[in-house]
């Protein structure tokens, strides 16, 4: 292991209380160069889109503080969204919940990208940020369609298995799975005391919901999705594709998209507009 990735999600002490944190800043910052001394990389996330309040002069004061002060070169920045069942979720429902409209966020993610390109990070993916040479491996690796393993109770993996097709006479053959591990921890452990493994739902996934999978994926990176990984997902071409969708075209038209012999990718503009040009696309 030669990372570490700190959910700080927030470096001043009344949005840590907002965000229903248990640490304080001072604390957080103990992590952050404890890690540091000890991990050859470190990262932290956060938070931003929090509440109408949050302003634009103490988030560049964050991202400073982060990127210069501690030095960070690597990060992680999530939108605050509303899960249902949550405490948010009830204050949003009561109407106690003033949330940032989407110019507001807007101008916060942007604000992020050009104070990292001050300290020399590129935007690699549209929530993570990296020196380059520093980016996230791990991270890649699912955005690139790669396999990966969910190990603790509740996670999730895309992995190959062997299924045998209904003509028995016929070998086994390697296809892609969605997996979900139990929830429960003593469901879990005992699955996994019995059986190596904890899964819950195995879903063996067809070749239009993996090109679906890697759409999603895929164009969250800068590097966008290569001719061969979409092939080898859904087996189909690339070219095709893109001149059979109108979704597709109308964001290549509108500068949002970009395709050329090396594969598919979004502009920096499509990057900040990634939810609609998925929208229009799958």
């Amino acid at each position: 292991v030669n990372r570490v990735s700190i959910g700080v999600q927030a470096l001043n002490a009344e949005d840590l209380v907002f965000l229903g944190r248990k640490h304080s800043v001072q604390e957080a910052v103990h992590a952050i160069r404890s890690a540091q001394k000890i991990f050859p990389l470190s990262s932290i996330d956060l938070i931003f889109g929090r509440h109408a309040k949050q302003e634009l002069s103490g988030w560049r004061d964050e991202l400073h503080f982060a990127l210069g002060e501690l030095g960070l070169r690597h990060l992680s920045l999530y939108e605050l969204s509303i899960e249902e069942g949550t405490s948010f979720d009830r204050l949003k429902k009561h109407n106690r919940l003033s949330l940032c409209d989407d110019e507001i966020s807007a101008e916060l993610y942007d604000a992020c990208v050009e104070v990292a390109a001050e300290y020399g990070l590129e935007r690699y993916e549209v929530s993570n940020f990296a020196v380059p040479g520093e980016e996230c491996v791990h991270n890649v690796q699912y955005w690139c369609g790669g396999d990966f393993l969910g190990l603790g109770p509740s996670a999730s993996g895309r992995i190959h298995l062997s299924t045998t097709p209904p003509d028995s006479a016929s070998a086994s053959m390697q296809q892609r799975a969605a997996t979900k591990n139990h929830a429960s921890m003593q469901e879990w452990y005992e699955r996994v005391e019995r059986d190596g493994t904890a899964f819950e739902q195995i879903q063996f996934l067809d070749p239009s919901e993996q090109r679906q999978e890697l759409l999603m994926m895929g164009l969250r990176r800068r590097e966008g999705i290569s001719t061969e990984v979409f092939r080898q997902h859904s087996g189909e071409s690339l070219h095709q594709f893109v001149t059979q969708s109108d979704g597709v075209q109308w964001c290549i038209e509108e500068q949002l998209l970009r395709y050329d012999a090396s594969g598919l990718r979004a502009s920096p503009t499509g990057m900040n507009l990634l939810n609609s040009v998925l929208d229009r696309i799958l």
